[in-house]
């Protein structure tokens, strides 16, 4: 397979060259308009060529293009590769406006083309083991929590513009819609949203989410500031609670907390407008706990090996496109 990345983007350094390689995938061309030092110690890590946009266009020998350029402008690019019969990776996210998304799927449909998700967390195999080892132990599901934190100097980058890049509900959005169906196969039925006041950086800072599933599992979610990085996801059963730590990148070697209690495991919904990061102190005082390191999957490598084998196929990937519009757009 002959590959193009579109993009210098960070996401860059989380891809081992030696994946590439395992996969027979060949990296042709970068592609950037700017060359800063970035871009140069990409095209060196993946042993290839700068190109900048005018370039490319003059070039055909490649299979399939990994798009990892902001969201507000990979339109243009992603209908270009589409109509000249290109296969394309976008990274997270598609884009920001749903009609030119359900325009270029339809274009996909026509043109016989795939468009893949390069969303890790679709290869993270760690909730179903952790529920299927467990559950006769924990007992039925009944709420979910997940926590996601970054630090105050994020408040600056341009991916969490709300006018660049989204904001931060576009940043994680994807991430809980997935994480969600890694624990249960229920449906969203409804839906409640807090944004809370935008910076001087026109940044929202804070957005808290209250989801209720079909079979009566809760969820809330936290996407918020704070001195340091936290990412965090619990399931709470009938008697216990897992969390789960950096649910977004799992580490191949992951710590794993579970807390058990004999009699049914006692947890309050948080109101949407005080819901604060939790304190874990009470956790540790009331129930009995225990920490595994467990070891799993390269979802890196599983990803890209779904690709060259066509497996993670476009179109039935964004059936969740509306879903999370209008959980995006919704307002206060």
């Amino acid at each position: 397979m002959e590959l193009v990345l579109i993009g210098a983007s960070n996401n860059l350094k989380n891809i081992n060259y030696s994946v590439f390689k395992k996969l027979n995938i060949k990296v042709k061309y970068l592609v950037s308009n700017s060359l800063t030092e970035r871009t140069k110690l990409f095209a060196k890590k993946f042993q290839t060529t700068i190109l900048n946009y005018s370039d490319l266009k003059k070039k055909n020998d490649f299979d399939i293009a990994y798009i990892s350029t902001l969201e507000n402008n990979r339109y243009e690019i992603a209908k270009y590769l589409i109509l000249n019969e290109k296969d394309i990776i976008f990274e997270k996210n598609f884009l920001l406006d749903e009609v030119k998304e359900k325009e270029l799927i339809e274009l996909s449909k026509q043109k016989k083309t795939n468009i893949f998700q390069s969303l890790i967390v679709k290869y993270h195999n760690q909730y179903q083991e952790i529920i299927e080892k467990n559950k006769n132990n924990l007992g039925n599901i009944s709420h979910i929590n997940l926590i996601f934190t970054s630090p105050f100097k994020d408040l600056k980058n341009y991916r969490h513009s709300d006018k660049i890049n989204g904001g931060i509900v576009n940043d994680y959005l994807n991430y809980i819609l997935e994480i969600f169906s890694k624990i249960t196969d229920e449906k969203i039925v409804s839906f409640e949203v807090v944004k809370e006041k935008y910076n001087e950086h026109d940044i929202e800072t804070t957005v808290k989410f209250f989801f209720k599933f079909s079979n009566s599992i809760t969820s809330n979610v936290l996407i918020s500031y704070d001195f340091f990085k936290k990412n965090i996801s619990e399931i709470i059963f009938e008697r216990g609670l897992v969390r789960f730590y950096n649910p977004i990148t799992f580490d191949k070697k992951t710590r794993v907390d579970f807390f058990l209690s004999k009699n049914k495991f006692q947890r309050g919904i948080l109101h949407l407008k005080t819901m604060l990061i939790p304190n874990y102190k009470y956790y540790y005082s009331k129930h009995q706990i225990h920490s595994k390191i467990i070891e799993f999957n390269d979802p890196i490598y599983d990803l890209f090996r779904d690709i060259v084998n066509k497996k993670n196929i476009s179109n039935s990937q964004f059936n969740n496109l509306s879903l999370f519009h209008e959980i995006k757009n919704f307002k206060n």
